[in-house]
């Protein structure tokens, strides 16, 4: 059986898109692992579109990076490239407290539940129902989807979490590349990892550093093409697992990892000349597990999996291209969503909206000096609507201007603000259709 193992990992090797190496490397279990050998840059063509790069983490504590106060993690010059030349907004939401909801809105800019996808893909979905009954509708158009007839290079790299029958393979969604793991959480050593269409295989490497070469790979091949790199990080989600080389905790080991693989990256762009021509997004899936005992959600409460701040309310950074950064202010402090980046990309563009299908408001608009637009941002039991925001599944208030910390329930004092808030969910929530699982 492991011959027959081994047969498929090196047949797999050879066809793999990157160039691989490590003749001799054993993974876990015994298996060859492989390695990936960083493919030459080129000189940077002349292009008219500007690439996007959309760096995505898993279960990050809103404050485990020192982007606002109080963060566990000093953060790097990579990350704080992004923010001198870019835009910090600090109150931004996900559509979903849970991973593959979260990450289905995201990619499509359409609110999961407007396509049915309402539940998290767990261990327990995926033990109790055939893989052909959950993922992705087939009929849904995402990023890669959209910008692929301007000419871009789209690349998926790590994570997916949207369906792992073929059907809903990412290759069948728009993208060119795909480079990671199709389930919802992968192993930090010597990780299990599919390139294209082809058998995983396991390779003998730390997986945050492993995506982040990939990824720059990815740039190096398509430099002379507009390029969309989805780099969906598994850091810091579970297991936690540091290299067998580092000192102290795992957790903050795979933070610092993360925070220098990010820097990786961006010092890349700007050699290859790549940095000024490339909108860059970084955000998380969602707000970091109670259980994991050591993310850090800072002032909020709550945590991934519930409706409070700590579970839907994330850190996200945007670097347009040079052209478009205006910094009479940095800081963004309206309430924003992650349903904005897919109208954000089409604006970039100019165009591969025509389909009136997207949710959410360029960020480029919303940067604007004087943008004002008081947002509805829906959850699947909750409703924010202004600064107000009511939970309907435990009847809870909150002024979130005055009182972030969701400390003060003010449905005794404002009932007529929670029965108005309750009655827009419920007429929300009608025109969705059912649950697909």
């Amino acid at each position: 059986m492991k011959r027959f193992w081994r047969s498929i990992f090196f047949s797999a090797a050879i066809v793999l898109f990157l160039n691989t190496g490590c003749e001799s490397s054993v993974g876990v279990f015994g298996y060859r692992c492989l390695d990936i050998e960083l493919v030459d840059d080129k000189s940077l063509a002349q292009k008219s579109l500007p690439n996007v790069i959309l760096i995505v983490t898993d279960d990050l504590g809103y404050n485990d990076f020192d982007l606002y106060s109080g963060g566990s993690i000093t953060i790097g010059p990579g990350m704080q490239a992004l923010i001198n030349d870019g835009y910090v907004f600090n109150r931004a939401y996900v559509t979903s407290s849970v991973c593959a909801p979260s990450r289905a809105g995201l990619i499509t800019g359409a609110h999961q539940n407007s396509f049915g996808f309402v539940s998290n893909i767990t261990d327990k979905i995926r033990n109790s129902i055939p893989s052909s009954a959950y993922g992705l509708p087939t009929n849904q158009v995402t990023i890669a989807n959209r910008i692929k007839p301007f000419g871009y290079k789209t690349g998926l790299i790590g994570k997916w979490h949207l369906g792992e029958h073929e059907m809903f393979h990412p290759l069948n969604f728009g993208f060119d590349h795909f480079f990671g793991f199709l389930n919802g959480k992968a192993s930090y050593r010597n990780p299990f990892i599919s390139m294209d269409n082809n058998p995983p295989a396991f390779y003998c490497d730390y997986i945050t550093d492993l995506l982040t070469d990939a990824t720059i790979n990815f740039v190096n091949r398509n430099i002379d093409s507009p390029f969309f790199a989805y780099l969906s990080y598994s850091a810091p989600h579970t297991p936690h697992e540091a290299k067998s080389s580092a000192i102290g905790d795992a957790y903050s080991f795979i933070l610092s990892n993360l925070d220098e693989n990010i820097s990786r990256l961006i010092s890349h762009l700007k050699d290859v000349g790549a940095y000024d021509n490339t909108l860059i997004i970084f955000i998380n899936d969602n707000g970091c597990p109670s259980n994991s005992g050591s993310c850090n959600n800072g002032i909020f409460k709550g945590s991934k999996a519930t409706a409070y701040e700590g579970g839907i309310r994330i850190p996200f950074v945007m670097k347009p291209p040079k052209q478009l950064t205006n910094h009479e202010n940095g800081i963004i402090e309206h309430a924003v969503s992650t349903l904005d980046i897919a109208p954000t990309i089409c604006h970039l563009i100019g165009g591969c909206d025509d389909d009136g299908s997207l949710q959410g408001i360029s960020l480029l608009k919303q940067i604007e000096p004087g943008f004002e637009q008081a947002r509805t941002l829906y959850f699947n039991s909750a409703i924010i609507k202004g600064d107000y925001k009511f939970i309907k599944s435990i009847d809870e208030l909150y002024d979130l201007s005055n009182d972030p910390m969701e400390a003060s329930n003010l449905v005794g004092i404002y009932p007529n603000i929670a029965d108005s808030l309750a009655n827009e969910h419920i007429k929300w929530s009608a025109r969705n259709p059912p649950k697909l699982w």
